[in-house]
């Protein structure tokens, strides 16, 4: 056997080799209990007033209902319990997974849901958003970044997603879905950036950081650009009443 035929088949298991001792001899992680942002929606983002939705826990139903404090905790359908979680949530996410959401209705644009998925221990907390998106029966038809700079000169990106949605009698009905991540004191708009951050935290630190999921998504009138009109300005609101700290996270875009 030749030098080179012999590296090549060395290489790779000598490099499996290294890397599992090195993950060996890695301590336990130390799981963060604190976040980059508040898990605790304002009832009013500048125009727009929040609702907060719970989701019946009976399978059956699933049924997602506005919900205010002083109302009941059942189901006005089947009277079954009513979680933050929806029953699907409840059941596939770990369950250290934390998750708030409202609905803001605008007196004269949109509703708007925003949500927020504060991930725990387990990286499966978090999925990728396309991924969700796709098996919730919606189709992707446009993809964009938009940069959105705040009031203090402080910028942030998100991802968007024009969508399509076929609902009853095959009527389509287009939607927009943003997001962005927030944790360790960055913001990115891309999955696969959080992913990295998040393993070179545990594998060099030995901390598992919390990240935060931030979505805003909301049915799309004719033009994306004219809903762009209340998704930016709303994120920009958004993303400063949610900052659990008093200056906003360095821009890595």
């Amino acid at each position: 056997m030749n030098k080179t035929v012999f590296l090549k088949r060395t290489a790779l298991p000598a490099m499996l080799a290294v890397a599992m001792l090195a993950l060996w001899r890695v301590p336990e992680p130390v799981i963060e209990t604190e976040a980059d942002v508040r898990m605790t929606l304002p009832d009013r983002i500048g125009e727009w007033q929040g609702h907060a939705v719970l989701f019946c826990q009976n399978p059956d139903c699933m049924r997602g209902v506005l919900w205010n404090p002083g109302d009941e905790t059942t189901c006005p359908t089947c009277e079954s319990e009513l979680h933050i979680k929806s029953y699907a949530e409840n059941t596939v996410l770990p369950a250290d997974t934390e998750i708030v959401r409202k609905r803001y209705a605008h007196p004269r644009g949109p509703t708007l849901l925003l949500t927020i998925v504060l991930s725990g221990a387990d990286r499966a907390s978090i999925h990728r958003p396309e991924r969700c998106l796709t098996a919730q029966g919606a189709t992707i038809t446009s993809r964009r970044i938009v940069r959105i700079e705040d009031d203090a000169g402080s910028a942030f990106s998100m991802t968007c997603f024009d969508t399509q949605q076929t609902r009853g009698h095959g009527q389509a009905v287009p939607g927009v879905f943003c997001y962005w991540f927030a944790g360790q004191n960055r913001e990115t708009p891309f999955h696969w950036e959080r992913m990295a951050w998040t393993g070179m935290a545990r594998l060099f630190q030995g901390r598992v950081t919390r990240w935060a999921y931030i979505s805003i998504s909301g049915e799309s009138d004719a033009a994306a650009t004219r809903h762009d009109e209340y998704i930016v300005p709303f994120a920009r609101k958004a993303r400063a009443a949610l900052l659990a700290k008093g200056n906003p996270p360095p821009s890595r875009q």
